[in-house]
């Protein structure tokens, strides 16, 4: 289905919703991004999410039609309009969520966020071995990872069938780790781990022309730098949280931390990324509701960030660092 035909029948199904819900049908529909569709009825906003992600950019584009009440539509399979109803209930802002059932529109129920499963201490000391490298042992939501200022450059695989043993595999992703076990066959895990390390830190680092290895995986990049010094921010201490999802954003989505000490939950992110703010509610809602959350970006981004996102959420302040890329 062309980009156009998709945009004409989600016009449609949003008009019917709203005309089911409000009565009368949009006085127009836009489509400000590809699978969004966005409307307005008098001074009520309406609006058609297909994806957890699409609320982000509908609150933008709410914002810049003044606000209001809102509406947001989505599909009850694969608990989406659950989770988008979570998200909306822990922001200030006036947004229903609707779930779709058939032809009908019923308010939906805010779902639940999956927990982060336990790691067995075998799995943390097969894990040692990174540390000893140089690498920062994190919990990546069902696993555990080396990071390197932030960039994976090994993680620990569980055992799989039986008499198979815990190993620890190198590389940034998993393309990586494969092509490692090709092109380094003949150094082992130790050894290639150690090589890893040290090209990653030659790699993120001020003054050194853009490469891949410093453009991946930026706000983990912030994270980290804050994770060495939390006085940057006026905090005492951070522990690294693991993502809202398994195997969720290594590359471009907010990483978070948090501070025991002043109870402080931290969402880190760089770039213009219109989830931001629903990703970090949600990073407090299952650390701690009552913290304070504090959202830090790059200088640069800030004053965007602060237009978007103020008074959206109970305790939202917006910091900004030095970073190394600029």
């Amino acid at each position: 289905m062309n980009d156009a035909r998709l945009a004409a029948l989600n016009s449609a199904k949003l008009n019917a919703l709203v005309t089911a819900v409000a009565g009368t049908s949009c006085d127009h529909v836009v489509q400000p991004g590809l699978s969004l569709s966005c409307g307005i009825v008098g001074d009520r906003l309406f609006a058609l999410a297909d994806r957890l992600g699409d609320l982000g950019p509908i609150l933008a584009w709410a914002q810049t039609k003044g606000g209001g009440r809102l509406t947001v539509f989505a599909d009850t399979a694969n608990e989406l309009a659950g989770h988008l109803a979570r998200r909306a209930s822990l922001l200030s802002a006036d947004v229903t969520v609707m779930g779709i059932i058939g032809a009908e529109a019923v308010p939906a129920e805010p779902g639940r966020l999956p927990e982060p499963p336990d790691l067995g201490e075998d799995l943390w000391r097969a894990a040692a071995v990174m540390a000893d490298a140089g690498a920062r042992v994190v919990d990546d939501h069902g696993h555990l990872t080396g990071e390197v200022l932030g960039l994976e450059v090994a993680r620990v695989e569980p055992a799989g069938s039986e008499g198979e043993e815990i190993s620890v595999r190198v590389g940034v992703g998993r393309a990586d780790r494969e092509l490692q076990g090709f092109v380094l066959g003949h150094l082992d895990d130790i050894e290639r781990l150690h090589r890893s390390v040290a090209l990653v830190v030659s790699q993120r680092r001020s003054g050194v022309a853009l490469h891949p290895l410093n453009r991946l995986a930026r706000p983990r990049w912030l994270r980290s730098i804050l994770l060495d010094d939390p006085a940057a921010i006026d905090l005492v201490d951070l522990d690294p949280l693991p993502p809202l999802w398994p195997d969720g954003g290594l590359y471009t989505e907010p990483s978070a931390a948090f501070s025991p000490s002043d109870r402080a939950t931290v969402v880190c992110s760089a770039g213009l990324d219109f989830d931001l703010l629903p990703q970090a509610v949600d990073y407090r809602h299952r650390i701690d509701p009552s913290s304070s959350l504090t959202l830090v970006v790059p200088h640069r981004d800030r004053e965007l960030v602060e237009r978007r996102v103020a008074g959206a959420a109970p305790g939202l302040s917006v910091r900004s660092v030095d970073t190394p890329w600029g």
